[in-house]
């Protein structure tokens, strides 16, 4: 959906769609649900500021009208981790994992 916009708005003003590209923060949290199980919720966080030019229209005084195009996304996500090699001992485990991010 939001490639859809953006990709629409590629006529009407000049801006470079790659510079939303860039990195994105996150936390979770896993709580155990058995000897095997985990299940926990991630939160993250995404802000890039681009900004454009109208390519067909001007300011009256014949200068380029600018903006910015500002995207923030806010993925929370839902965990279920099932370890499939686990150690009472040890901090860390092998685990295979599913997600889903809204």
């Amino acid at each position: 959906m939001v490639d859809g916009v953006l990709l629409e708005h590629l006529t009407l003003f000049a801006f470079d769609i790659r510079c939303f590209n860039s990195t994105n923060a996150g936390v979770e949290r896993l709580i155990s649900a058995g000897e095997y199980l985990n299940v926990g919720l991630g939160v993250g966080f995404y802000q890039r500021t681009v900004p454009s030019v109208y390519t067909d229209f001007i300011n009256d005084d014949g200068s380029e009208l600018f903006q910015d195009f500002r995207l923030r996304v806010v993925p929370l996500t839902a965990i279920i981790r099932v370890n499939t090699v686990w150690s009472k001992h040890n901090r860390a485990a092998v685990f295979r994992s599913r997600g889903r991010s809204v």
